[in-house]
């Protein structure tokens, strides 16, 4: 099946380059995701360019809800759930009132041992609960269990997951081993694999003088939900796959790296390093019908390094140097943009909306919403250091204090 997929990759790459212009041509040339020739040039794109409103919700805090370092949000039915480090799900209305919490955390019937990851149904209301393990539970809008399935490949970890309703799921894993592959595990209610998809390992090469390999990256497939489509793809690769509920692949996009592209063997070193002349594509992706939003590593492509400093106990300042950059590709003309910061050292999309600060989505949902969200420090800090940016946000901050739970952010898509 991969040779498969590298097969229909190579032709729509010849489609796309061939001389005779045809609406198929066209249509195949708004696929290419061509960052190499859009590497040079930043500009401030603001969020009205891509949506039409912005929500600020804080979260209620309580001794009973006190959410940590967020690892998911998800925004359906007019509900606002919410994972953290704790394994636990918090549950919110749309204005940020609590509603309940989902905890089922052990060993036995219904639960699960670690909330690797979770997805709500649009439809019904249901919860789907990913295990470490590879285990779906499934439970109904008010937390009862429902039934769990089963994961058809033993010892291994699952990071992610999607699925079609309560049917069929599609899970990454990986194995920490030397050279190990990951892959993608497509399975049904009745732990039954219907298809696989493998990528490739990625090899590091040690800078010490036995020139040893050491497994220091995974190459994570990413995977994420558009309409009724999965998208999928590989962090070292160069396509970008869709997958339907009939489970019929397709290429989505293709990107076109050019001299960027990471080379396929590298020096831990050369990967860390800031000034490197490749970048790397991140395993974060939100899509909407207008827009496909990508995180980079630019290293010495970058033209707005982030920098920050840190006061250290013994009086040292410590310096840190990212090189993260965000994309946006407009699908609706195949043009691909890298942001500039619209506000030095922050980077996103200008919040033009009620001024605040520069957002940039870490999720989407079925509405086509893009969700992001902030820490209540972070919206106090910016709504006291900004005074030119309006009154709207100085209102949010008002709300609530340091020791508050996150801000969700929700902006509406044209």
């Amino acid at each position: 099946m991969k040779r498969k997929l590298l097969i229909f990759a190579t032709a729509l790459s010849v489609m796309v380059i061939a001389c005779n212009p045809s609406s198929n041509n066209n249509a195949a040339a708004l696929k290419i995701i061509d960052i190499e020739n859009s590497i040079n040039t930043i500009q401030v794109v603001k969020l009205s360019e891509v949506a039409n409103s912005i929500e600020y919700i804080p979260l209620e805090t309580s001794d009973s809800i006190l959410i940590g370092n967020i690892s998911k949000i998800v925004c359906e039915n007019n509900k606002i759930y919410v994972s953290d480090n704790s394994d636990k799900l918090f549950v919110f209305d749309r204005e940020g009132m609590h509603l309940r919490t989902l905890n089922r955390k052990g060993r036995g019937p219904g639960e699960y041992v670690v909330l690797r990851s979770f997805k709500v149904d649009d439809v019904t209301g249901n919860i789907l609960v990913l295990d470490f393990s590879g285990r779906v539970n499934i439970y109904d809008s008010l937390h009862n269990f429902v039934q769990s399935i089963e994961a058809t490949k033993k010892g291994v970890n699952f990071t992610g997951f999607e699925n079609f309703g309560d049917t069929i799921f599609a899970a990454s894993h990986f194995v920490l081993t030397d050279n190990a592959s990951t892959e993608i595990i497509i399975y049904d209610s009745s732990s039954i694999t219907r298809d696989s998809v493998t990528f490739r390992p990625i090899d590091f090469i040690s800078s010490v003088s036995d020139n040893s390999e050491i497994p220091l990256r995974i190459n994570h497939p990413v995977i994420v939900k558009y309409n009724n489509e999965i998208r999928y793809f590989s962090v070292k690769g160069d396509t970008i796959f869709s997958l339907n509920s009939k489970l019929e692949k397709s290429v989505a996009y293709l990107f076109n790296q050019g001299k960027y592209r990471e080379p396929d063997r590298i020096t831990f070193e050369d990967f860390m390093s800031k000034n490197g002349s490749f970048i790397s594509i991140s395993p974060y992706l939100s899509e909407t019908d207008g827009n496909l939003f990508l995180t980079m590593m630019l290293r010495g492509q970058t033209k707005e390094p982030i920098v920050r400093t840190f006061n250290l106990p013994d009086g040292t300042v410590n310096e840190s140097v990212r090189t993260d950059a965000y994309g946006i590709f407009r699908k609706t003309d195949g043009k691909f943009f890298i942001l500039a910061q619209p506000v030095k050292g922050v980077p996103g999309l200008s919040e033009d909306f009620k001024q605040g600060p520069p957002f940039w989505p870490k999720f989407s949902n079925s509405n086509q919403e893009l969700i992001s969200h902030k820490s209540a420090v972070e919206i106090i800090n910016f709504a006291r250091d900004n005074g030119e940016f309006g009154s709207s946000i100085k209102e949010v901050a008002s709300k609530i204090d340091d020791y508050s739970n996150p801000v969700v952010i929700i902006a509406q898509t044209r």
